[in-house]
């Protein structure tokens, strides 16, 4: 008897937690920016349509600019030996000790597109049919 009643009550939180879950995929929050500075927020004329525009554009650029960097970037997966990750973290750790503070946080993700633009900048002399060609290729 015990068994039964304690499927029923985990059956009842599973649908509610269901419920939560669908509910909160629902609903969207929506942001709404008031800038007081802006002149159609204080003019009494309602603004005309290129107005309206320019300072949607203008708000646009500013939200834009107020993201994190790592949100105004593309998100792209790569798979890396253990070894890799062990020296990429331990080089992303001495160089934020030896910075102090200065500057932004460096992290892994830092390095790798640091890495990217050092490829692409040998593009030229890049070739080979193989990963141990491709390094060989630029001198690793």
């Amino acid at each position: 008897m015990a068994r039964a009643n304690l499927g029923n009550m985990l059956a009842g939180i599973q649908e509610k937690d269901r419920a939560e879950s669908a509910s909160e995929k629902a609903v969207t929050p929506v942001v709404s920016i008031v800038d007081k500075a802006t002149p159609a927020a204080t003019d009494p004329q309602p603004a005309t349509r290129a107005t309206t525009a320019t300072t949607t554009r203008t708000r646009t650029a500013k939200l834009e600019s107020e993201l994190p960097r790592y949100l105004e970037l593309t998100r792209k997966e790569a798979r890396l030996t253990d070894s890799q990750l062990d020296d990429l973290a331990a080089l992303t750790r001495r160089l934020n000790k030896t910075r102090r503070g200065r500057g932004e946080r460096l992290t892994d993700n830092t390095l790798i597109r640091v890495a990217v633009d050092m490829l692409l900048a040998k593009e030229s002399s890049l070739s080979g049919t193989t990963e141990e060609e491709l390094r060989k290729s630029v001198g690793l």
